[in-house]
C-alpha cells in the first residue's frame, strides 16, 4: 500500500497556524489546580503559578500548552484577567487577617468570603478547555480529573488579539466605545478583556457584548425574533453568569473584574459599590443546533426545563446574531469604536466583512484598525 503521508493534507496544528504570532520564549511552570465541569463538552481550569513573580500577559492571549507525555503544544487562551497572574493574588488567605483593617468602613478593608463564587486567591491562569478527542494535548486535559489535578504542565504566553489595541496607539481620535463579539467558545479572549476592562473602571467607555451560543432546549413557541424577558437557559452556557454580573444583571462575577459578588472587595482590593461594573450593554443569541439524520433529540421534561432555566435581565434572542444587531451596537460611533470578534472562522469573516467594507456596499466602513478578529478552529 502507498505511503500517502506528504500527499494528503491535515489540518494545521496550533504551532503552525501561529507561526508568525508573537510568542514569550519564557516557558512557566503551572500546576492544575482547580478542575470545574462547566458542561459535557467544556472543563474550565486554573493553573496555580509557581514562584512568587507571576506572568504577565495581555488581556485576549493565548498559551501553547505542553502537557506530560504529548510532544505538540496545544493552543488554549486565556480567560482570567491579567491581574490574577500578578499581584497580591498570591497571598495565602490566611494571612490576609494580618492586613484587614479593624475599621469595617475603611475603603481598603479586604472583604473575602470562602464561598464557591469568591475562592481563596492564588497567582493563577485560567483556561476553558473544549473536548477533543482528535487533539492530543486537549484529550489530556480531558483525562479523569483525579490523574490531572496537581500536575505540572508547561505554558508559554503568545498572541497579539489584545485590549487595549495597539493599532490605535497613534489615533487622533479617542476610544469611546469597545464592541464585543463571540460565537461559542470565541468567547475566551473576550472574558478576559471584559474582566479586565470592569477592574480598569473606565466610567466614559462604553462596552457591548454580543454573545452567539448553541442552544439545547427548544426556545420558547412565543417568539423567534424578539427579545425574551422572562426565561433563557444558563447554567450550561461558558461564563453566561459572570458576563451578566459584570453588566449587573442577577449573574454572579464570580470574583473577576475586581469584586465579588455582593460589589465589595475583589482579588485586587478595589472598594466599590453593587450594580453594573462595566457601562453599556450585553445581548444573548441562542441558536438551534442543527439536526442530524435519523437522530431523536429527547425533549427535556418540564422539571429539567425548569431547572436550565431561570429569569434575567438581559435582552435574549432566538436567533443568530444579525447586522442590524451589529448596526444598534455600534450607533454613530464607528470612528471612536473598536469592535472585537472571536467566533467560526464563517462568522468571524463575515462580520469583518460586514464591518470594514464601504458604507456604498452595503458595509459599516470602519478602518480596518479598529476591527480585531481571532478565528477559533
Amino acid at each position: 500500500m502507498a505511503d500517502l503521508t506528504g500527499i494528503i493534507r491535515k489540518k494545521p496544528d496550533h504551532l503552525e497556524r501561529t507561526v508568525d504570532e508573537p510568542r514569550e520564549r519564557t516557558l512557566h511552570q503551572v500546576v492544575i489546580r482547580e478542575i470545574d465541569q462547566i458542561n459535557s463538552a467544556i472543563r474550565l481550569f486554573r493553573l496555580e503559578i509557581l514562584g512568587p513573580n507571576g506572568i504577565k500577559f495581555l488581556p485576549g492571549q493565548w498559551l501553547d500548552v505542553y502537557v506530560p507525555g504529548v510532544p505538540q503544544a496545544g493552543g488554549f487562551t486565556i480567560t482570567s484577567p491579567p491581574s490574577r497572574a500578578v499581584g497580591l493574588s498570591f497571598i495565602e488567605f490566611s494571612t490576609y487577617e494580618k492586613i484587614l483593617s479593624d475599621d469595617e468602613s475603611s475603603p481598603t478593608r479586604y472583604n473575602f468570603h470562602k464561598t464557591e463564587a469568591q475562592k481563596p486567591p492564588f497567582l493563577h491562569l485560567e483556561l476553558a478547555v473544549q473536548k477533543s478527542p482528535l487533539n492530543p494535548p486537549a484529550a489530556w486535559l480531558w483525562l479523569p480529573k483525579n490523574k490531572i489535578l496537581n500536575k505540572i504542565i508547561q505554558v508559554q504566553v503568545g498572541g497579539s488579539f489584545t485590549f487595549p489595541p495597539f493599532p490605535l496607539n497613534n489615533s487622533s481620535k479617542p476610544l469611546d466605545k469597545v464592541i464585543l463579539i463571540a460565537g461559542g467558545v470565541g468567547v475566551n479572549p473576550l472574558m478576559s478583556m471584559l474582566s479586565s476592562i470592569a477592574e480598569k473602571n473606565f466610567p466614559l467607555l462604553q462596552v457591548h457584548f454580543l454573545y452567539s451560543v448553541r442552544e439545547d432546549l427548544p426556545p420558547p413557541t412565543t417568539t423567534t425574533t424578539t427579545t425574551t424577558t422572562t426565561t433563557t437557559t444558563t447554567k450550561e452556557i461558558l461564563f453566561l453568569d459572570r458576563i451578566a454580573g459584570l453588566f449587573g444583571g442577577y449573574g454572579d462575577s464570580g470574583g473577576y473584574g475586581g469584586y465579588d459578588e455582593n460589589g465589595t472587595i475583589g482579588y485586587d482590593g478595589k472598594k466599590v459599590g453593587g450594580g453594573a461594573k462595566v457601562t453599556g450593554q450585553f445581548n444573548l443569541f441562542l441558536t438551534q443546533p442543527q439536526p442530524q439524520p435519523h437522530h431523536h433529540q429527547r425533549t427535556p421534561s418540564p422539571e429539567e426545563a425548569k431547572a436550565r432555566r431561570r429569569p434575567h435581565d438581559y435582552p435574549t434572542y432566538h436567533r443568530r446574531i444579525s447586522k442590524q444587531d451589529v448596526a444598534s451596537a455600534l450607533g454613530p460611533d464607528k470612528d471612536t469604536s473598536a469592535v472585537y470578534i472571536c467566533g467560526p472562522p464563517s462568522m468571524t469573516d463575515s462580520f469583518v466583512e460586514l464591518l470594514t467594507s464601504s458604507e456604498e456596499s452595503g458595509g459599516f466602513g470602519m478602518g480596518v484598525d479598529r476591527v480585531l478578529f481571532e478565528k477559533w478552529w
